[in-house]
């Protein structure tokens, strides 16, 4: 979570660790995620391969023989 918000913010960790209780993190997290529309409850931080593919399958590109 704290990369996540660092990240999201532009702080640094050694920001966060110093200067933020996990309430404030969890706080920052939540208002970024309500601010693009994302569903906390709903949220899965694992990828989701075939929609990946789907978009994105035809423009990577790897050497011959590596699927």
């Amino acid at each position: 979570m704290y990369s996540r918000v660092a990240m999201l913010y532009s702080y640094t960790l050694d920001y966060l660790l110093d200067h933020m209780t996990m309430e404030h993190i969890i706080m920052l997290y939540e208002y970024a995620m309500e601010w693009n529309g994302a569903d906390i409850e709903k949220y899965d931080p694992k990828p989701d391969k075939a929609e990946f593919y789907k978009h994105y399958g035809d423009k990577i590109k790897r050497p011959e023989g590596v699927t």
